[in-house]
């Protein structure tokens, strides 16, 4: 069971007004009035929802534009962490898989390492990854060319995106490898 509330301010023109219950029509009502308003005219709510057993209860409260962008953006944060859990597999080691040619999947990884390593260099990978798109815009672009495989072809393309020489294309080159080399090298 499904049970819903609404709760708007009572003066919709005053932020310190306090929050009143409102039916399931007035609080439609907002929402199809904002459709037709500017950013800064609608009225924003946020959801808390608690599940208890086959209870479910939510609540639409109304709020400021700030706690709603905080609210979506922890949402959405959330949303896309449970999608990616979901779509996760886990496996035993020992287990023999459904599909395939391994007998387990221990004979799966490779002889070359143990999966520890594995798991550190693909973290390593992506603490680089981000902290490049965080330092320069071209150094990501330059990111991913090398890991691409093309970083002796990468030059001209580069440097007519960004409107630059390919001399200084490569000087960034140099840049961006001795970022990476510092970011290593801790």
């Amino acid at each position: 069971m499904i049970k819903n509330t609404y709760l708007a301010r009572e003066n919709a023109a005053s932020p310190d007004s306090p929050l009143v219950e409102i039916s399931a029509s007035e609080w439609h009502h907002i929402v199809e009035e904002n459709k037709n308003l500017s950013l800064k005219q609608r009225r924003f709510f946020i959801v808390s929802t608690i599940q208890d057993g086959d209870y479910i209860d939510r609540m639409f409260m109304e709020c400021s534009y700030e706690e709603f962008r905080a609210w979506n953006v922890e949402k959405t944060m959330s949303d896309c962490n449970r999608k990616a859990e979901a779509a996760a597999m886990v496996y035993s080691l020992d287990a023999e898989p459904e599909k395939g040619n391994f007998s387990f999947l221990m004979e799966a990884l490779t002889d070359n390492g143990s999966m520890e390593e594995l798991v550190h260099q693909h973290a390593s990978l992506e603490n680089l990854r981000a902290a490049v798109k965080a330092w320069e815009p071209w150094a990501y672009d330059l990111f991913l060319c090398y890991e691409a495989g093309q970083k002796r072809t990468c030059t001209q393309r580069l440097a007519e995106k960004y409107g630059i020489s390919e001399q200084a294309m490569r000087k960034r080159k140099k840049l961006f490898e001795e970022f990476c080399k510092n970011f290593f090298q801790g």
